[in-house]
């Protein structure tokens, strides 16, 4: 069996998720549900919260909503607006991480909460909460039990939701283990202490971080950020945004791109480094190697010097093989086609034949 290494970008939860171009319309939709509940009549709350609390929530959530949605307008993607924040010192950045995570939740909440049957709405894909590719991929990998990952296979993640968790927490609720989640995944995730990462077996590494919010003890907020079939559940998660926002100095956003801490991007990449250096089959899902990444990938892909097969899974052909020829010039251009293998069929993750 051969070591291989995944590497997924936003398309790898294109089934339940907006892609780059979709998330301005899909802003605006969740803006539209918490405006229909903002303008509608009082919901029975059954005391939980004082109208006067859930009128507030729902305001400021929209207002910074709005922001994001323009940010995401004038700027190529949701991460290219946040740097442009972080270049200019500008002191919304680290309100913007915190409502991005926002908006990753509330747009899977909201999906349950809408009339299905009304889907001309444009920021509406009538797809599921959760990208069950996930869940098909966690089948054929893991091996006789459900906690028994294989130790030749890593995972790389540019993704900040938690499409791959909220999969395997369906292994562990029919287990009764759902608080081992993060340790039987072996996730590492920037903002904690990874000081004593284990690098000899499977690891999910989160690259920019994870939908939620880390307290003062470095615990992580809402780990699952499970979806609930309450009507009252998107008031949950506003009031706990509208906590955190007021309280910012108390918290830190679970999403941390690359360029947030030099200190952490070193740590994190010297870590995936060690655990990739064997690290003989590539797989990349819905992953574009944009060029704010272009350091890390060089980094983490030039590591693996036994590396002899990419594969490359996208709906349609694009400009990657030779994003991977300017970071790999020693596969030669002779041996090309056999290096690097495009796959155009994306109905499950592939599973390389070296497996």
């Amino acid at each position: 069996m051969a070591n291989v290494t995944y590497l997924l970008g936003a398309g790898a939860s294109y089934n339940a998720l907006p892609v780059v171009n979709e998330i301005p319309d899909a802003i605006n939709g969740v803006i539209g549900e918490l405006s229909r509940r903002l303008n509608g009549p009082n919901l029975d709350l059954k005391n939980l919260y004082s109208q006067t609390d859930r009128k507030t929530a729902l305001k400021n959530a929209i207002e910074n909503l709005k922001e994001l949605k323009k940010g995401t307008e004038n700027h190529l993607s949701i991460d290219t607006y946040a740097k442009m924040l972080f270049l200019t010192k500008n002191k919304s950045y680290e309100l913007a991480k915190y409502t991005i995570s926002l908006f990753f939740q509330l747009y899977q909440q909201c999906k349950i909460n809408i009339d299905t049957n009304n889907t001309n709405q444009s920021w509406y894909r009538p797809h599921k909460i959760l990208d069950n590719r996930y869940d098909a991929f966690l089948a054929s990998i893991l091996v006789d039990s459900y906690d028994k990952f294989p130790n030749n296979i890593n995972v790389l993640s540019y993704n900040y939701d938690d499409q791959f968790e909220r999969a395997y927490s369906n292994y562990l609720n029919h287990a009764n283990a759902e608080d081992r989640i993060f340790e039987l995944m072996n996730i590492y995730r920037r903002n904690e202490d990874t000081t004593n990462f284990d690098t000899n077996g499977f690891s999910f590494f989160k690259v920019n971080g994870t939908v939620g919010h880390f307290n003062n003890d470095n615990t992580l907020i809402d780990p699952y950020n499970f979806i609930s079939n309450r009507e009252d559940a998107i008031i949950d998660v506003l009031l706990k945004y509208d906590e955190i926002v007021n309280n910012i100095n108390n918290f830190k956003s679970g999403i941390s791109f690359a360029w947030d801490s030099p200190d952490s991007t070193k740590t994190m990449i010297s870590t995936i480094r060690k655990a990739v250096e064997n690290t003989q089959v590539l797989v990349v899902i819905g992953y574009s190697f944009p060029y704010f990444n272009k350091e890390i990938d060089d980094q983490i892909i030039k590591s693996m010097s036994k590396l002899y097969k990419i594969y490359i899974q996208n709906p349609t052909p694009n400009n990657n093989k030779e994003r991977l020829y300017a970071i790999l010039p020693n596969l030669k251009r002779a041996t090309y086609q056999d290096s690097i293998v495009e796959i155009q069929d994306t109905k499950q993750f592939y599973l390389p034949e070296e497996l």
